[in-house]
């Protein structure tokens, strides 16, 4: 038989579900009657001005909820944080903390790292710092004063706000609620009577519902429901799409903005997570670009480098940074397209303007930002591979989706990968339509230019290795197109490793991948250029390692593509 806890708010929880004595139940009426009544006064206050609300001089983010009890405010806090993080601004967290044995205005952590326990703190500030490193949070009954102090000395410029939704001390930009998709209300009663902290009437005030507690998916129509009653319009999201609901309403409240350059600006990106032939499609991009007389530069985050900020990987004069400084799929680029600058940073934007004033660009091809908001773009182009165009359907890590499909819309331009030249995509046809999304969708698949041998010097012609017998090994998303073109070409795999996508090699794999080769009885080895650009720093193993390199061909031929981009350089060219 289960034990049951005795402290208070257990027998409330346990009283709010199963019901109590009728005198009980009386006397928490009372009380909750009470509550509702310092509610309104205090309402009253604030509204004749006698109590007032700060306002901050940068964005500030609440995240609350309705109820007492766990309705997962603490995640939705640390996500929160991340994002706004990954959208370039310096956010701080900002806690009353809740049962810590401190008074006032405290640092639980600066950028140096953790400065108070959870006794000083409160645990979750304490949890929310340690899974947010070099973060500040900072807790205070008043959160405004605390909030001013992450600003002018810890250098925030955007506050998260934890439980925050029945806080008027701060004028807040976007209001966050958390609601447990098992009771949203409980029983429906104010507290202590049920776990309502404030009338629902209340629920008109929140801007972005998050539904926790019920799955990847849940579509909260009851929760909907409710917010339409109470007046309130504010987007109703399941777990897994917070993080975008909360991204558009900074962009849609004018709290993040899109930058314009002064140039045509293409961008190559896809919906899903893995491969879907994107890097060929930038270099195909700025191939034509420069084709029809602009001069391009890339612009990509640079995933999985070891640098941060905006970096010059290659200009004119040549490749300036490795793959550990820029991340292997700029480098490549850098390579494929030689004295054409590539530019690497996680503000798209700046990294962009970098490319325009001190590089000599007339055009931007950004890699893998159809997701990104921060620059305006003349032309989206979506890379969809034919062979699971939406996987499972389901938003990432429940599925392989980045977005909604309802982002379909966006694409001026869809490509069809990995699925040979002459794919009709008319499922993905059908699927845009579906959306709203009119764009052209072409065809494309991989030709092979040949191999060349990792040691330098010897290259052989596509069918080269025609009948050799080799070990591929590849680290990629979706490895089943290599090993399909190396089949093409007539290559005998005496066998197929798989690394994970973007992987480092070390020594020990080369060794690895030799004794596999000798107990195969192959004769060489065989990767992919991108793989190999991320091992080449490496001693090479006593076998032949051959390098496959490929393009990507649209079918049935450049004309649709060229259009589209030619109508993005519209007079630029004459203006440059």
């Amino acid at each position: 038989m289960r034990a049951r806890r005795s402290d208070p708010e257990s027998w409330l929880l346990r009283a709010w579900e199963e019901g109590t004595h009728p005198v009980l139940a009386a006397g928490l009426g009372g009380l909750a009657l009470a509550y509702r009544t310092a509610l309104g006064l205090r309402e009253r206050l604030y509204d004749l001005g006698l109590l007032r609300t700060g306002r901050l001089p940068c964005p500030v983010i609440s995240i609350g909820n309705l109820t007492v009890g766990g309705s997962g405010k603490t995640p939705l806090v640390e996500l929160a944080a991340l994002t706004l993080a990954e959208l370039g601004a310096r956010p701080a967290v900002v806690s009353r903390g809740y049962r810590r044995e401190t008074r006032g205005v405290q640092v639980v952590a600066d950028r140096g790292g953790l400065r108070l326990g959870p006794r000083e703190a409160g645990d979750e500030p304490v949890l929310l710092a340690e899974r947010l490193p070099g973060m500040p949070v900072v807790v205070g009954e008043n959160r405004y004063e605390a909030s001013r102090l992450a600003l002018e000395r810890l250098g925030a410029s955007a506050i998260v706000l934890d439980d925050a939704f029945q806080n008027r001390t701060i004028a807040k930009d976007v209001e966050v609620l958390a609601v447990s998709a098992r009771a949203p209300w409980g029983n429906g009663r104010l507290f202590p009577a049920g776990p309502l902290r404030e009338p629902l009437a209340a629920l008109r005030r929140a801007q972005l519902v998050v539904v926790t507690n019920g799955g990847r998916g849940t579509t909260a129509s009851g929760v909907a429901r409710m917010l339409e009653r109470h007046g309130c319009a504010a987007p109703v999201l399941g777990a897994g799409y917070e993080a975008l609901g909360l991204r558009e309403r900074l962009y849609d409240l004018g709290l993040l903005r899109t930058g314009r350059l002064p140039c045509p600006v293409i961008s190559i990106g896809n919906l899903t997570v893995g491969g879907s032939g994107k890097t060929p499609l930038v270099e195909l991009a700025a191939l034509t670009l420069a084709e029809l007389g602009a001069r391009p530069a890339v612009v990509s985050r640079g995933y999985r480098r070891e640098t941060r900020g905006v970096q010059v990987v290659a200009d004119r004069g040549g490749l300036r940074l490795g793959p550990r400084e820029a991340g292997d799929e700029p480098v490549l680029l850098a390579e494929r397209l030689p004295g054409m600058p590539v530019v690497v940073g996680e503000n798209r934007y700046e990294a962009s303007l970098l490319a325009l004033e001190r590089l000599g660009a007339s055009a931007i091809v950004l890699d893998d930002a159809f997701q990104n908001r921060t620059i305006a773009k003349d032309v989206e182009v979506l890379a969809v591979s034919a062979r699971a165009p939406w996987g499972n359907g389901r938003l990432f890590p429940a599925g392989p989706l980045r977005e909604p499909l309802a982002a379909l819309r966006r694409a001026q331009l869809v490509v069809v990968t990995n699925g040979g030249r002459g794919t009709t995509a008319s499922g993905v046809a059908r699927m845009l339509e579906r959306h709203g999304c009119a764009a052209p969708v072409l065809g494309a698949g991989y030709e092979v230019v040949g191999l060349r041998g990792a040691e330098g010097g010897e290259r052989l012609p596509p069918r080269g290795m025609e009948g050799r017998r080799l070990l591929g090994f590849a680290g990629l998303a979706s490895p089943r197109s290599f090993r399909e073109t190396l089949a093409s070409i007539g290559v005998v795999l005496a066998g197929f490793v798989e690394f994970p996508d973007h992987h480092w090699y070390a020594p020990e794999d080369l060794s690895s991948l030799v004794r596999q080769a000798d107990g195969a009885g192959a004769e060489g080895l065989v990767t992919t250029e991108k793989d190999w650009v991320r091992l080449r720093g490496l001693p090479l193993p006593p076998r032949p390692v051959w390098v496959l390199c490929v393009r990507i061909v649209l079918d049935p031929d450049h004309a649709a593509w060229r259009k589209v981009l030619g109508r993005a350089l519209g007079g630029s060219l004459e203006a440059g």
